[in-house]
């Protein structure tokens, strides 16, 4: 096919189911690309040919394989620190695991990164995420539904946002026998409600997935409503997660 006359190619989008194995790039190429799409058991082909120095969108969602487990995400994607949006989601607790190492990559695009999703999240270490949440200093929209294992030791929320903050969107559970930091997601989510009464109104939307626990306290969800309402901020307390993009 003669493509001389056609527009440059600035997406690429995969949905594909888990065990379909596919090889990024193979015969397809565009140096113009700006939205990737990653699912099913992808690879990158070559990393030689495949410079993708223009992306600004970038997308995992339920990939397998044990390609991008010791993988720095930046081998492979040279523009990864100018992203302006990055989405992971995983539902299937067998699939492929974002770490530390791929966060603190996307943690690179410091003066870009303005949109940040992460769903199902079960290797991740809370210190990790509250350092690299620090360093984004244009992020306006975060989402994160984490599954904790062994620890929630550090509140991620506390003194980490950026004031260019605009949605945030959370949801903690501890994974199948494992135990639950009831008292450390109850700061947390402390921390959500003291931080709509402190930002003056720049929070537009804040969304949580909290345990019923929490919602079947009237003072609780009182006060949230009331900090909310303080700082003109649509509060959601419902799973927000099938809502989300991805």
């Amino acid at each position: 096919m003669d493509t001389a006359d056609q527009p440059p190619l600035s997406s690429y989008e995969l949905l594909l189911p888990g065990k379909t194995t596919v090889a990024l790039f193979t015969t397809l190429r565009s140096p113009f690309i700006e939205t990737l799409r990653l699912s099913g058991t992808a690879r990158f082909a070559n990393t030689q040919t495949t410079t993708l120095k223009h992306l600004k969108h970038l997308t995992i969602d339920n990939v397998h394989g044990s390609y991008f487990d010791t993988r720095d995400l930046s081998q492979d994607i040279p523009s990864i620190s100018t992203l302006e949006s990055f989405i992971y989601s995983q539902t299937d607790r067998l699939g492929f695991q974002l770490l530390d190492h791929h966060l603190h990559t996307i943690s690179t695009a410091v003066n870009s990164l303005r949109k940040l999703v992460l769903i199902d999240c079960r290797k991740l270490t809370t210190a990790t995420i509250a350092h690299c949440l620090e360093q984004l200093q244009r992020l306006e929209y975060f989402a994160l539904a984490l599954v904790t294992a062994v620890e929630l030791d550090v509140n991620f929320i506390q003194n980490t946002l950026p004031p260019t903050i605009q949605v945030l969107r959370l949801a903690i559970r501890n994974g199948r026998w494992t135990r639950a930091f009831i008292d450390k997601e109850r700061d947390i989510y402390r921390t959500v409600g003291e931080l709509m009464q402190e930002a003056g109104g720049v929070l537009a939307e804040v969304s949580l997935d909290v345990r019923p626990e929490f919602s079947r306290d009237p003072s609780w969800t009182a006060w949230l409503s009331d900090a909310a309402h303080h700082s003109h901020t649509l509060l959601t307390l419902s799973p927000w997660i099938s809502s989300e993009r991805v």
